[in-house]
């Protein structure tokens, strides 16, 4: 009986050594026929970094020619731009990340992960529309805050008592139009928000209908009024004579 485990035992080592080799080489050869794939994919990315780099910096450029930093300059959302508050600066990463992000795609489509790039091509879809809703919002803030400045700085705002709470008004009324088109275009569900919104507009246009009719009821009521006076003053008048 010890013979024969001595045996088994000899004869399964040689057996796992044959195995793990074979694995071994299996891995090996995996690797070699896809290297060529991963070298390009890596090309792919190096190429996508640099025209990153590339774009980037030229998307900087031509947004601050346009002079849009200014814009942000004194606005709440200059601390969201990074240290410096530049807008071109933002617009400039944004876009070299987005095109490193285009070239992960190609590269791994190059290779052939199909669910990673499945992911990645969501993240690609995705972004454009994401990225124009930040960008509504936060022009929004700014046009919020440029109308809540017009809107303090008119005659009839200043003349007012209730000069502030207009201002206020104003400015509220844009951050929430802004909110909900850049919040759609995120991809938000705002159904509930409409269902709000649609409920506030019609109680508004009814008390709106409501208070033209009262107004018109009113006219009519002194139209009449002085009418039915000058014609009975007419036939006392008349009476006299």
């Amino acid at each position: 009986m010890v013979a024969t485990g001595s045996f088994d035992q000899f004869v399964t080592a040689p057996l796992f050594v044959d195995s793990f080799v074979a694995s071994w080489e299996s891995a090996i050869k995996s690797f070699i026929a896809e290297l060529p794939g991963i070298v390009g994919a890596l090309v792919i990315l190096l190429v996508g970094v640099f025209l990153g780099r590339r774009i980037g910096s030229i998307a900087h450029e031509l947004v601050g020619r346009a002079g849009l930093d200014e814009w942000f300059a004194d606005s709440p959302i200059a601390p969201l731009l990074g240290e410096d508050g530049s807008f071109a600066g933002a617009v400039g990463l944004v876009v070299k990340y987005y095109v490193v992000l285009f070239a992960l795609l190609v590269a791994i489509r190059f290779v052939g992960f199909a669910i990673l790039e499945q992911w990645v091509q969501t993240l690609v879809v995705y972004l454009p529309r994401a990225l124009a809703g930040a960008a509504i919002i936060m022009f929004g803030v700014v046009f919020a805050e440029y109308a809540g400045r017009q809107a303090a700085g008119s005659e009839a705002v200043q003349q007012s008592e209730y000069g502030p709470w207009v201002t206020a008004g104003v400015k509220a009324i844009v951050y929430f139009v802004v909110a909900v088109i850049g919040l759609d275009m995120l991809g938000m569900n705002l159904e509930i928000v409409y269902l709000v919104v649609d409920g506030v507009a019609s109680a508004i246009g009814l008390g709106i209908t409501a208070a033209i009719a009262l107004a018109v009821g009113v006219a009519v009521g002194f139209a009449a009024k002085e009418y039915a006076e000058g014609g009975l003053g007419d036939n006392s008048g008349s009476a006299e004579e």
